[in-house]
């Protein structure tokens, strides 16, 4: 069989992405109690105890040498402000062992007041061989077979009232039977326990939680569970996130071979002349590990610029004020226009795959993200052909260098589709469009190839090679990743 290797995603490099736990966050010693799990998704989602009594406590080099939250069947915490927790189809994941005990809440939202006498809960539950998302005292769940007592990978998403995938290590289990309709909103949501008195506590470990307040799609979903079987080299299933090694040779963020340019946000940057390309119709893909801009981080720093013949500009540029990346068209391409931006700051938070898709045919620009489509906007310019095509500055000018690692970086002739840009993304498939195609796999040398066939070699100037093209995964003989 060919090795396999994984794609996947950081947590926080999708939407909605509501509260991230992650035991190695927390600033502490072996044993120290767990007063306060900071949440590390932004949205200050922290889960706290202050009784030292029901306080969990931090266990160092535990599971793939990383820390965990070690509750002993008393313990528990709770969120903060719960009206943050009341959604209405979220999805959660959770990495957890059960140590002792035939069964315990790893995660619970409860209400007691429903009119009807009855006391309910929303919790995704370890029971004596199973993982069970149910609604408490009508009977009402649904379970997937597990070994609680083996580390886990378990996974929910409410895809709508009446269908729910369970997921247990990449397997999952659909259910469309779990009818429960009642309202969970203000209801105390708790780690480790079912109900706030610790009734149905969990004795055992937790290494991560992950909450987002909508239902990711199967490759999102498939993304961050590889991301936590990486991280922890859990066992997983064996078709969670694979793909042949063929199909993803040059496939960054995946791969722990080739090489990366590296520049430094003086003086590097990367050109070609006349790539083929016309403004009317393209795309352009890249992948970028930004960081924070030395010296003028108020300016612009440019991870690629597009310079038209007629002297229309496009820019794909960092603001130093936000770390947002904008896309700007200039002058001729239709006067200045912030076109589309992300939503949140990209420094510092590892490998991205950005991809600008634009035609004058349906007059709309879209910008994806890791696949998902962040912005569109209108693109009307007249037809002018591409003359320069920059990488890590703006075209003609000294003052707009990028700190930043890039890598394979396209540009096709036609607007790509959500679905081709999603096959570029997880499986590298390459839309037969192409007209300039850089894996920056040299080595070394000032010279970029052009592995479209194309013959549009790119000058180097500065930009060093960097073997840091993964960052994030190494590839192990079984083929599986970890960090």
């Amino acid at each position: 069989m060919p090795r396999r290797l994984l794609a996947y995603d950081t947590p926080d490099s999708l939407t909605g992405l509501t509260a991230w736990l992650k035991a190695d966050s927390l600033l502490l010693s072996d044993a120290d109690p767990v007063t306060s799990w900071l949440d590390s998704s932004g949205s200050g989602n922290t889960a706290t105890q202050g009784t030292g009594g029901a306080q969990p406590s931090f266990r160092t080099n535990v599971l793939n040498g990383k820390p965990v939250v070690r509750f002993d069947g008393n313990d528990r915490l709770t969120f903060a402000t719960e009206s943050n927790f009341d959604i209405a189809k979220p999805t959660m994941l959770i990495v957890a062992k059960r140590t002792a005990g035939s069964s315990g809440s790893l995660l619970a939202k409860n209400t007691t007041d429903f009119g009807d006498g009855r006391r309910r809960k929303l919790q995704m539950a370890t029971g004596a061989s199973s993982f069970v998302y149910g609604s408490g005292s009508d009977g009402q769940s649904i379970n997937v077979a597990a070994t609680p007592t083996n580390w886990n990978m378990y996974g929910l998403i409410a895809n709508s009232e009446t269908n729910h995938s369970l997921f247990v290590n990449g397997t999952e289990t659909i259910s469309a039977t779990f009818t429960d309709d009642d309202n969970f909103n203000n209801a105390t949501m708790e780690i480790g326990s079912a109900f706030s008195n610790g009734a149905e506590s969990f004795t055992g470990d937790i290494a991560e939680i992950i909450i987002y307040n909508r239902a990711l799609s199967s490759i999102e979903m498939t993304g961050v569970q590889n991301y936590l079987k990486a991280k922890y080299d859990l066992v997983t299933s064996s078709t969670l996130g694979a793909a042949p090694r063929s199909a993803l040779t040059n496939r960054r963020g995946v791969k722990d071979f080739g090489t990366c340019l590296s520049f430094d946000g003086v003086d590097d940057q990367v050109t070609v002349s006349n790539p083929g390309i016309n403004v009317t119709s393209f795309s352009v893909s890249w992948w970028a590990h930004t960081s924070t801009q030395d010296g003028d981080d108020a300016g612009w720093h440019d991870h690629l610029s597009l310079a038209g013949a007629s002297g229309g500009l496009l820019v794909a540029e960092i603001a130093g004020s936000d770390g947002q990346l904008h896309i700007f068209r200039i002058a001729g391409f239709s006067g200045v226009l912030d076109v589309i931006s992300t939503s949140g700051d990209i420094r510092n938070k590892g490998w991205r795959h950005f991809c600008l898709t634009a035609s004058t045919s349906g007059n709309v620009a879209n910008l994806y993200m890791n696949s998902v489509l962040i912005g569109t906007n209108t693109w009307a310019p007249a037809s002018e052909a591409i003359s320069t095509f920059c990488i890590g500055n703006r075209s003609g000018s000294g003052t707009r260098f990028v700190t930043a690692k890039m890598d394979e970086v396209f540009l096709f002739t036609t607007p790509l589709t959500q679905g081709q840009v999603t096959a570029l993304y997880v499986d590298n498939v390459v839309p037969s469009s192409i007209a300039v195609k850089y894996l920056f796999d040299e080595g070394s040398g000032t010279s970029a190839t052009d592995s479209s066939g194309n013959g549009k070699t790119g000058t180097i100037s500065g930009a060093t090679y960097s073997t840091d093209v993964v960052n994030k995964a190494r590839v192990l003989a079984s083929g599986d990743i970890v960090p």
